[in-house]
C-alpha cells in the first residue's frame, strides 16, 4: 500500500488572503502532489446579508446596513482630520482631502468579509465618487508565491509615479453614466495571479492637494455557487500544471448546522439563495449523499455549547455525536497537535475514541483549515496532512482517495517531521473492523526527526511507549476482545512532546452480529462459503425437454426458491466477492438465482463437478460448452479456455473428489484478495469433500440439504457447515428428500425408543459403527434421548473416508474420528471400539482416552449376556461363545436383514442396517435407521 499527502482543508481565493496558487507553491515545497480545496459555500454566491451596495445613510465610517451588514471605512490614528461628511439628497458623501505635500487614505472594510469575493465570479466593481488631483483607488487582493505578500490592482489619476511590487498599476477609468466602473475580473493581470485572487478590502488615497468626494460602492457578482466553482475548477487544472499539484475542489458547507467539507468535485454546491437561505444541517448531509458524496465533521468543538464548562462540552458533545452516529460523516477532523477552540490535541483524540468506544467508526483526518497563505498550517502550527493509502495497482484519483477516506486507511501527521507510518492487522491496513476473539497488529514508523517516541493506544487508554531510534520506531502486539468495541491506534511524538502523527485505528468486534450497518467497506476478512444446487426435477420431469441439456438435472420450481433465498441469505451477510459454480446445469442456475440476488456474475470451475459413480458416468450425459453456459447464462463469466470436457469419464470415490478439490481450489483461491468473500456451488458429495478439505467438521452439524450454507473458512476462525436458517422446514430438501417427513421419522423412532424402554428396563447398550460425519448430530440426538450404559462403536468412525487405504485423507480423518468419539464420551458411557479396515488404530489410541479399543472378534459380557464385537462380516468368528454378534462395514455376504437376524438362538446386528438398541436384562433389541436430518 502506497501512502499520498493530502493537505485536506483548505481556503482560497473566495476570502482573504490565500491564493490557489499560494497554497499550490507551499505544496510543492514540501512534495505534496494532492490537496483538497474547500471553500465556504455560503461565500461562493450570493449571501444572506451581501453588500451588494454600500453607502453612507448617516454621518458615521462604519455603519448597518439595511440588511443588517455591517460594514465601512477604517480609521487610521494618522488621518482622523482628513475626512468630512456632507448631507446629500440621499444620505452623506465622504469628503476625503489631502493637502499639498500630504497623503490620505481610507480601507474599506466589512464585518465577516462580507464584501469579499472570488474575481473569477466575474466580480467588478462601481464607484460614485467626485474625484480631483492624485487619487489612488487600490483593490486588494489575495497574497501571491513566491513572497506571499497581497496583491494589489491600483488605479491611478494623476501624475503619481510611486511604484510597488507585487501590484498592478492602471489609469483611472473613465467616468460613466456617473459612476467609475472597475472590471477586476478583465483587468487584473497574470503577473500578480490574474483570476486567482480575491477581492479583500479597498483603499482610497488622496495625496498632494486632492480630494474624493465618495459617496457609494456598488458590487457586480455575475456567477454564483456552482458556476463559480466550475471556474475554480478551469483556474485549479491550470495552475496544477504549473506547480506539478493536483487539487480537488470541493467546498464547506458553512450556512446548514456544524460545518461539514464535501469531498467531492461532482456534488454541486448548495444554492442558498433559491432555498431561500432555509437550509438545515439534515438536508444539507441529504443534498451531498443524494449526489454520492462524502463529508467530514469539522473541527467539532467550533462554537458548540459556549455556555458550559469544557468538561460538559466533552460530554454532552460526545453523546450527540454517538447517538447520531457523527450524522453520517465518513471523517471527523482531529489532527490538531496545537490543539483548537480551547481545547488541547488530547481532547480531539479522546472524542474520536469516545466514538470507536461505541460503535461509531469514522475516519480521523488531519487538516490546517488554512485561509493563509504563511508557513502557518503547512510548515508549523496545526499543519497535519491526511496521508491515504492506496493499494499498490491503484492510481491517485479522487474516486480511490475517497475510497480511503470512507475506509479509515489513512494516517495523519506532520509533513515536515514525518516519512512513512505502517499499521496493520495481518496485513489489513488501518481503519480495518476485524471479526473474533484477537488479532495481532504490526506497526512501524520513520521519521525525519531523530529523537521521539511511539504511545499504543488500546481502547482509549495508552497501555505502552516505544522509544524512536535514529528516526525509526517499531511495535508489534495482540489486542484482545475486552469489550463489545475494541481498537486500537498509535501516536507519535518528536522529543518535545509534540504529536506529530496520529494512525487511524484498528478495530475487533467480537460478534459479527454486533457490526454496525455504516462500516464502508471496512469488515476485513476472507470469507469462503459453500453451497449445495436447489431441489431437481424428478428425471421423468425433463428427459423429453430437448432444450435442456442431455442427462443434466434441473431445478425444480421449489429449487429456484431455494437459490434465492440463499441468495438473499448471502445478502444480509453482506457478501461481496465472487461465486464459483460446478458446470452442471442444476449448479449454474442455482448459482445464477444467486449472483442475481447480489447484482453479481458468477464463474463455472470444473473442479466442483458431480461425483461420477458409474463409468462413462450418468449416462447419457452431456455437459455444456463454454460458449452454451454463457448463452444460456447471460450472468456467467466463462473463461475462454475453459477445457470441454470439463470432466473425466472415470469413476470416483470421495477421496478422488477431494483431490480434485484441492489441485483445483488451490490455484483459484491463492490469487484473490486477502479480504474477498468467495461461494461455491457445487453438490453433494462436494459439499462433503469441501468440509473436510477446509477442515469444517463438527459434531452437530445437519445433513447437507439443499440450498445450506457452509462458511468454509473466514481469517478470524468462524466456521460452520450446512446451515439451513434462511430455509423453512418444508423447504428443506435433498432432491427427493424431504426435511418434514425426515423429521417426522425422527420423531417416530424417537416415540418406538421410548416405547421400547418402556416396556425393557434394565441398562442399556447402544451399537454404532460406519458412522458417516454429515449423521454425527443425528448420533449424538439419540445418545441424549437413550443415555445408554454402554456405546459400542465397531469401526470405521468416517466411513465416507477410507483412511485406512488412502493416505491423503487420513490428514481429514484426524479432524473428523475424534468429534464422533467425543461425542460417545461425553456421554458419560463405557465406551468400546472395535478399529474398522479405515479407522488408523494407532492415532485412535492416541485422542480416544477413556474408551476401551478392543481387538476384532473381542468378546465382552455386558450385564449378563455375551457380545462378539467385530468390523467386518467376512472376519467375523461364528464359532466364539456369545449371544449377540455385534459388526458392520458393508453387506457384501450378509445372508441375514434387519427383519430376519437370529440364528440358532444367536443375534446378529450389522450397522449399515442402522444403529441398535439392546437390553441385556430382558435380550430385546431395537434396530434404529439412519435419519437425515
Amino acid at each position: 500500500m502506497k501512502f499520498y499527502p493530502i493537505h485536506m482543508h483548505l481556503h482560497c481565493s473566495h476570502e482573504p488572503t490565500a491564493s490557489i496558487g499560494s497554497h499550490m507553491s507551499h505544496a510543492a515545497e514540501l512534495g505534496i502532489k494532492h490537496i483538497w480545496t474547500t471553500e465556504h459555500d455560503t461565500r461562493m454566491g450570493k449571501k444572506q446579508t451581501d453588500i451588494p451596495v454600500f453607502a453612507f445613510p448617516e454621518d458615521k465610517l462604519f455603519t448597518v446596513l439595511e440588511n443588517g451588514a455591517k460594514a465601512g471605512f477604517l480609521e487610521n490614528d494618522d488621518n482622523s482630520g482628513c475626512y468630512a461628511f456632507e448631507k446629500t439628497d440621499e444620505g452623506f458623501a465622504l469628503r476625503i482631502t489631502a493637502n499639498a505635500g500630504e497623503k490620505e487614505s481610507l480601507t474599506f472594510h466589512s464585518q465577516g468579509k462580507k464584501h469579499c469575493d472570488a474575481l473569477f465570479s466575474r466580480l467588478s466593481v462601481e464607484m460614485d465618487a467626485d474625484i480631483r488631483g492624485n487619487v489612488r483607488v487600490e483593490f486588494i487582493l489575495s497574497a501571491q508565491p513566491p513572497t506571499y505578500t497581497q496583491a494589489k490592482l491600483c488605479y491611478v489619476l494623476g501624475d503619481d509615479i510611486s511604484r510597488e511590487e507585487n501590484v498592478q498599476y492602471l489609469p483611472m477609468p473613465k467616468r460613466t453614466d456617473g459612476v467609475y466602473q472597475f472590471p477586476l475580473y478583465t483587468d487584473v493581470s497574470e503577473e500578480i495571479g490574474g483570476l486567482d485572487n480575491a477581492l479583500c478590502s479597498i483603499r482610497i488615497t488622496a495625496q498632494n492637494d486632492s480630494e474624493i468626494r465618495f459617496r457609494s460602492f456598488r458590487f457586480l457578482r455575475e456567477l454564483n455557487f456552482e458556476q463559480v466553482r466550475a471556474e475554480q475548477k478551469k483556474i485549479v487544472e491550470k495552475l496544477g500544471e504549473k506547480w506539478g499539484v493536483t487539487a480537488f475542489v470541493g467546498f464547506e458547507v458553512t450556512g446548514a448546522g456544524n460545518h461539514k467539507n464535501c469531498f467531492s468535485t461532482k456534488v454541486p454546491v448548495i444554492d442558498y439563495a433559491a432555498k431561500n437561505y432555509q437550509v438545515d444541517n439534515q438536508s444539507a448531509i441529504e443534498h451531498i449523499k443524494r449526489y454520492g458524496g462524502i463529508f467530514s465533521w469539522n473541527h467539532p468543538y467550533t462554537g458548540y455549547k459556549k455556555e458550559l464548562s469544557k468538561d460538559e462540552i466533552k460530554r454532552e458533545l460526545s453523546k450527540e455525536l454517538i447517538d447520531n452516529r457523527v450524522y453520517g460523516a465518513s471523517l471527523i477532523e482531529v489532527g490538531f497537535p496545537c490543539g483548537r477552540d480551547g481545547f488541547d490535541a488530547s481532547d480531539y483524540t479522546w472524542l474520536w475514541d469516545q466514538l470507536s468506544a461505541n460503535g461509531v467508526f469514522i475516519t480521523g483526518d488531519g487538516d490546517s483549515d488554512n485561509h493563509h497563505a504563511v508557513a502557518d498550517g503547512w510548515t508549523r502550527g496545526n499543519n497535519f496532512c491526511t496521508f491515504a493509502g492506496l493499494d499498490d495497482s491503484d492510481v491517485p484519483t479522487e474516486e480511490n482517495f475517497v475510497k480511503a477516506f470512507s475506509r479509515g486507511s489513512v494516517w495523519l501527521g506532520n509533513p515536515v517531521a514525518m516519512q512513512s507510518v505502517d499499521f496493520t492487522s495481518d496485513g489489513f491496513p488501518m481503519g480495518s473492523i476485524r471479526v473474533g476473539k484477537r488479532i495481532n497488529l504490526q506497526f512501524s514508523a520513520v521519521s525525519k526527526v531523530k529523537a521521539g517516541y511511539a504511545v499504543c493506544v488500546i481502547n482509549g487508554k495508552p497501555v505502552s511507549r516505544v522509544e524512536m531510534k535514529d528516526g525509526k520506531t517499531a511495535y508489534s502486539f495482540t489486542l484482545c476482545a475486552e469489550q463489545k468495541y475494541n481498537f486500537a491506534r498509535m501516536e507519535i511524538y518528536d522529543e518535545a512532546d509534540c504529536l506529530i502523527a496520529l494512525t487511524n485505528p484498528i478495530y475487533l468486534v467480537d460478534d459479527r452480529k454486533d457490526l454496525p450497518q455504516d462500516t464502508d467497506g471496512r469488515v476485513r476478512e476472507m470469507r469462503i462459503f459453500e453451497t449445495r444446487h436447489g431441489q431437481v426435477m424428478p428425471k421423468t420431469c425433463y428427459n423429453n425437454d430437448a432444450s435442456l441439456p442431455v442427462g443434466d438435472t434441473p431445478l425444480s420450481e421449489l429449487g429456484d426458491k431455494q437459490a434465492a433465498l440463499v441468495g438473499k441469505r448471502l445478502k444480509e451477510l453482506d457478501f461481496k466477492g465472487v461465486i464459483y459454480a460446478s458446470p452442471y446445469d442444476r449448479t449454474l442456475r442455482t448459482a445464477n438465482i444467486i449472483a442475481e440476488e447480489l447484482g453479481l456474475t458468477f464463474m463455472p470451475l470444473p473442479c466442483l463437478h458431480e461425483i461420477f459413480v458409474q463409468s462413462p458416468p450418468d449416462k447419457p450425459f452431456k455437459g455444456m460448452t463454454s460458449e452454451e453456459i454463457a448463452t444460456r447464462y447471460p450472468r456467467a463469466q466463462v473463461k475462454t479456455d475453459m477445457p470441454y470436457p470439463w470432466w473425466e469419464e472415470k469413476t470416483e470415490d470421495l477421496s478422488d473428489v477431494i483431490t480434485r478439490l484441492k489441485n483445483g481450489l488451490e490455484p483459484v483461491l491463492s490469487n484473490q484478495p486477502k479480504d474477498r468473500d468467495i461461494l461455491l456451488v457445487g453438490h453433494a458429495a462436494t459439499s462433503v469433500a469441501m468440509r473436510h478439505l477446509f477442515g469444517c467438521v463438527s459434531d452437530n452439524r445437519a445433513f447437507h440439504w439443499n440450498c445450506h450454507l457452509s462458511l468454509l473458512y473466514s481469517s478470524n476462525g468462524e466456521a460452520y457447515a450446512n446451515d439451513c436458517a434462511h430455509l423453512s422446514d418444508d423447504m428443506r430438501t435433498g432432491n427427493a428428500l424431504s426435511y418434514v417427513k425426515n423429521k417426522a421419522d425422527l420423531e417416530a423412532n424417537i416415540a418406538k425408543i421410548k416405547a421400547f424402554l418402556a416396556q425393557n428396563e434394565g441398562e442399556k447398550v447402544l451399537h454404532l459403527g460406519d458412522t458417516q460425519s454429515a449423521h454425527y448430530s443425528y448420533y449424538k440426538r439419540l445418545i441424549d434421548e437413550i443415555k445408554p450404559d454402554v456405546i459400542v462403536h465397531t469401526g470405521d468412525l468416517v466411513d465416507e473416508l477410507k483412511a485406512g487405504r488412502i493416505e491423503s485423507v487420513r490428514p481429514y480423518w484426524l479432524k473428523s474420528a475424534p468429534m464422533i468419539v467425543n461425542v460417545m464420551r461425553q456421554s458419560g458411557a463405557r465406551v468400546i471400539i472395535v478399529a474398522g479396515n479405515n479407522d488408523l488404530e494407532q492415532e485412535l489410541a492416541k485422542f480416544a482416552n477413556g474408551t476401551e479399543i478392543l481387538p476384532r472378534n473381542a468378546v465382552v459380557e455386558l450385564y449378563g449376556r455375551k457380545y462378539c464385537l467385530c468390523h467386518e462380516l467376512n472376519r467375523m468368528d461364528e464359532s466364539v461363545q456369545a449371544d449377540v454378534w455385534l459388526y458392520g462395514h458393508g453387506l457384501t455376504g450378509e445372508t441375514r436383514t434387519a427383519s430376519d437376524n437370529e440364528r440358532n438362538g444367536k443375534k446378529f446386528f450389522n450397522a449399515t442396517w442402522g444403529a441398535s438398541l439392546h437390553v441385556p436384562k430382558t435380550g430385546a433389541s431395537l434396530i434404529i435407521p439412519i435419519i437425515n436430518i
